[in-house]
């Protein structure tokens, strides 16, 4: 039988509380993590008005092992189509 592996998502606060759990010193913050994701180089989901978040993307990402992903586009905002 197959089993499937889900990564564990997380809400941006979420994560920040994960890595000031892991590290109490850690520089890695809410803040930081809301902006590598709004540039899309942390990939996430949106789930009405929340983003979530793999931890294992974040690791990666952390790491220097991950590829950028493309930026999320606005919501309620007119932009030029082709």
């Amino acid at each position: 039988m197959n089993t499937i592996t889900l990564p564990r998502m997380r809400t941006i606060s979420q994560l920040a509380a994960h890595y000031k759990a892991l590290d109490a010193d850690t520089a890695v913050t809410a803040h930081f993590i809301r902006a590598k994701v709004l540039t899309g180089e942390i990939p996430c989901i949106q789930a009405g008005k929340k983003r979530l978040i793999a931890i294992e993307k974040v690791d990666a990402y952390l790491a220097g092992e991950s590829s950028p992903a493309e930026p999320i586009q606005p919501f309620g905002v007119i932009r030029k189509i082709g």
